[in-house]
């Protein structure tokens, strides 16, 4: 019994079993790439995600003082970090770290890391994704955001690295547990 078109017919499959198997790609066209995730789009997505997972014990945090009264005015540096994920996550990480005020010079260095690798990280994203993309300039593109990502990870590390030297063994401890939790929370390196 055959499973599809007789192609050793003396005249061939029939017009109509032709166009069944046939891919109409000329109806698709331009518009099929908006149907299937492009590997850009996941990076990008996969960056979002992160940005989510690093803010969210944060926005709970600040829901919960949201709705208790303020009683004195807050400072700029707090309102900017309830706007900005990024922020959000310096603030957060600063608190979970049990950064001490002696270690605020070192501390701020990393967050300057942080600051400057997310703008990086944006904009590079935002240039990316100004015009379509063929598939070799998809492929590029996310070539290109993980260098970028890997500078901006080495950056943040070498930052870190002058931080985690200054901790006392008790916060060391606490710091490799934190960024553990990081890493799984991202389903770990890839």
């Amino acid at each position: 019994m055959p499973c599809g078109p007789d192609i050793n017919r003396a005249d061939g499959p029939s017009t109509k079993d032709a166009a069944a198997q046939k891919p109409d790609y000329a109806s698709r066209g331009r518009h099929m790439h908006h149907h299937h995730p492009s590997i850009f789009v996941i990076l990008l997505a996969s960056f979002a995600a992160w940005l989510a997972l690093a803010v969210s014990p944060v926005a709970a945090r600040t829901a919960q003082v949201s709705a208790e009264p303020v009683a004195a005015p807050v400072e700029p540096n707090a309102r900017r970090a309830r706007l900005d994920p990024v922020e959000a996550k310096i603030r957060d990480l600063h608190d979970r770290l049990q950064i001490s005020p002696v270690q605020d010079g070192q501390w701020e260095g990393v967050a300057r890391v942080m600051r400057g690798n997310a703008r990086a990280l944006t904009t590079l994203m935002q240039d990316l994704r100004r015009k379509p993309l063929t598939a070799v300039e998809e492929l590029r593109a996310y070539q290109t955001a993980a260098a970028a990502h890997a500078k901006a990870s080495g950056r943040l590390a070498d930052a870190f690295d002058v931080l985690y030297r200054t901790m006392s063994e008790e916060q060391r401890r606490n710091a490799d547990v934190v960024l553990r939790q990081s890493r799984k929370d991202l389903g770990g390196f890839h």
